[in-house]
């Protein structure tokens, strides 16, 4: 079993576009990048550090971000960073907190609205039944 520094460097970046909320607790749990760099250097990973680098900065962990970027940098290694989230996708900027289950519920609230956006917008445009009265009671 992973834990989550291990765990988020081992799934695909179609993973984050596929099942936003699950990845979005955990980068915002992170405290501290050491167990990322250290993973990530001694593999020598730069395409998965541009991939978490991007990730980290969309859900507003730029700090974190910005430290896996330049302790990749500074072993020698080139970072392009690239966001894994749908693009246009509304990310709910998270923040450490006491109880990592706070963010979580954040995440999933806006996730709820963006879907319910789309569901409402499907509908307008969908326009009025033609036979209103079949639907009455």
């Amino acid at each position: 079993m992973f834990g989550i520094e291990p765990a988020l460097t081992k799934v695909p970046e179609a993973f984050f576009a596929a099942k936003p909320v699950r990845p979005k607790w955990p980068l915002a749990s992170i405290r501290e990048p050491s167990g990322y760099c250290a993973g990530l250097l001694d593999g020598g990973n730069s395409v998965v550090a541009g991939r978490l680098v991007g990730a980290f900065r969309r859900v507003g962990r730029t700090d974190i971000a910005e430290e896996i970027s330049a302790a990749m940098t500074g072993a020698g290694y080139s970072v392009r960073e690239s966001d894994p989230f749908v693009p246009g996708q509304e990310i709910a900027k998270l923040t450490p907190s006491a109880a990592p289950i706070v963010d979580g519920y954040k995440a999933l609230g806006v996730d709820a609205r963006h879907s319910l956006k789309h569901i409402s917008t499907a509908s307008r445009t969908a326009g009025r039944p033609s036979r209103v009265s079949s639907f009455r009671g």
